[in-house]
């Protein structure tokens, strides 16, 4: 097996972590992405949401619309969701298999009404591309080092090299 260019370390095994990893790894697929949980579960927050079923979305496909209802981030969000929003996440949940439906309100549900289906997608996606995962593995300290980030976690230490300035560290 060919040696990683470099390393990513994303910090957090939420649904924003698990993004994360999973777009480092699609778009530098030679690097050795890493996603760090401190607790037992992945997704715990997901799991939950939307009363189990996972609110996934909103079916406003418009970024400014959107972010409107964001009074103190809007103008980041509106950046944020011009980058990649309504139509890439539902789009990208189709081609994972999870097919979204539209409640009255506006909240978009996958069909099952079950956020297994979301959690399961998530997991398999960022299986499937390589991503390294490690559950109970809280981060005691990050550092910036000469060529990267050094990171300490409970059980080891861990750097992520800056080669042709794709060293990162991402939180999410």
């Amino acid at each position: 097996m060919a040696q990683p260019s470099h390393r990513i370390i994303v910090i957090g095994g939420g649904a924003a972590g698990f993004m994360a990893a999973i777009s480092s790894k699609t778009h530098h697929p030679g690097a050795e992405v890493l996603l760090l949980e401190k607790s037992t579960k992945w997704l715990s927050k997901v799991r939950i949401s939307g009363g189990g079923r996972c609110n996934v979305t909103h079916a406003c496909p418009e970024p400014r619309k959107l972010a409107r209802h964001y009074p103190r981030g809007e103008a980041f969000l509106r950046k944020v969701l011009t980058a990649w929003g309504q139509p890439q996440a539902v789009a990208w949940f189709a081609a994972h298999g999870v097919l979204l439906k539209t409640e009255a309100d506006g909240r978009m549900f996958p069909v099952t009404d079950d956020s297994s289906t979301v959690i399961d997608a998530l997991q398999s996606a960022a299986t499937s591309l390589g991503v390294q995962a490690r559950l109970n593995c809280r981060v005691q300290r990050l550092g910036r080092i000469d060529d990267g980030w050094t990171v300490i976690t409970d059980h080891e230490h861990l750097t992520a090299q800056r080669d042709r300035g794709h060293g990162r560290i991402a939180q999410g």
